[in-house]
């Protein structure tokens, strides 16, 4: 059976998510702040890491001790995260970093991977945490997904 750690999961695409790992058979893990509601605390076939995702020590240490072969990134904000779990989860079948369509620099329909650029991110966007510059992070969130991919990580970004 494969094993997945999921970075949040507890609501929005990631408690989808959890249901749909485990209709396939993974083994699943949470790791998140336990600040809101864990929607499968009452579920034997879900464990749970309690650690914050900008801790990298903690990041670390669940990888450690749940050896996940998939990682699923639903609360990367920052590069700074990104980087930072993709070198921790180097060794994993996949990393999956959750982004969002918001990581587009034009308005368009259809948005085109190949077409559409991203938003541009300055040192001061990647830091910021107001919903300005929420697509900018994501996009920079994205370039670095794209960065460990050329160096051999086996990372994927999904919008």
């Amino acid at each position: 059976m494969d094993s997945a750690l999921v970075i949040g999961g507890t609501r929005f695409i990631g408690r989808h998510l959890v249901d749909d790992l485990l209709e396939h058979d993974y083994d699943v893990t949470l790791f998140t702040r336990g600040n809101s509601g864990n929607p499968f605390a009452d579920d034997d076939s879900v464990d749970h890491v309690e650690g914050n995702r900008t801790n990298d020590t903690a990041l670390e240490a669940a990888a450690t001790t749940v050896d996940p072969d998939a990682v699923f990134d639903c609360v990367a904000y920052h590069p700074t995260d990104v980087r930072a779990a993709t070198t921790i989860f180097a060794d994993c079948d996949a990393y999956v970093y959750v982004s969002s369509g918001a990581a587009y620099g034009r308005e368009e329909i259809p948005k085109r991977e190949s077409e559409t650029p991203l938003h541009e991110c300055t040192p001061e966007q990647a830091t910021d945490d107001s919903i300005e510059t929420y697509g900018n992070r994501k996009a920079e969130g994205d370039r670095a997904v794209f960065a460990a991919a050329e160096d051999g990580v086996r990372a994927m970004a999904v919008r």
